[in-house]
């Protein structure tokens, strides 16, 4: 009796070892599989952020931490084109293209002209790849200060809001 006990409870835990060892495999194989895809998602959920922030700090902080908020989102945008990141080829060419341009604008603002005529070429240089071959100089500048102008318009919109009625003002209203 105790020996087919013994049998029995081996052969429970040889089952109970191999549902396991399955388990682990089947497990690894989807995780191997899953990985890359849900780094690209991440990679380019952290890239968007990095975009808002850069975009932020372009627009409402001073030059200078524009200027490195900028420089951050063109080497995460870098990195993941480095990487193989599933991030699509034109978003990211157009992303970085216009990153150069906001970096060229401060540059020619800080008359740092070395760094901007680097700026101009590269934001060129992504753009051409996007499609928008042989603009000239002039043309992109112009479309970019114009882009920057209706940004602009984003945080210095005025609400057609009218303000508060002071007491003698909504006594007089009624």
């Amino acid at each position: 009796m105790r020996m087919k006990t013994l049998k029995i409870a081996l052969f429970c835990l040889g089952c109970l070892s191999v549902f396991f060892l399955a388990a682990l495999i089947t497990s690894g194989l989807r995780i191997r599989r899953e990985l890359p895809r849900l780094k690209n998602s991440s990679t380019y959920q952290y890239a968007g952020l990095i975009g808002d922030y850069a975009f932020l700090q372009y627009n409402q902080a001073s030059s200078e931490q524009g200027r490195a908020a900028l420089l951050e989102y063109a080497d995460v945008l870098q990195r993941a084109r480095a990487h193989g990141a599933n991030v699509p080829g034109k978003v990211l060419n157009f992303q970085l293209g216009l990153t150069y341009l906001r970096l060229y604008r401060l540059a020619i603002a800080t008359h740092d002209l070395a760094k901007a005529s680097d700026y101009l070429s590269a934001g060129q240089k992504e753009m051409s790849s996007v499609g928008h071959k042989d603009i000239p100089t002039e043309e992109l500048i112009e479309a970019m200060q114009k882009r920057e102008a209706e940004e602009d318009k984003l945080y210095k919109k005025v609400n057609n809001v009218p303000p508060l009625l002071s007491g003698a003002d909504h006594r007089s209203s009624q």
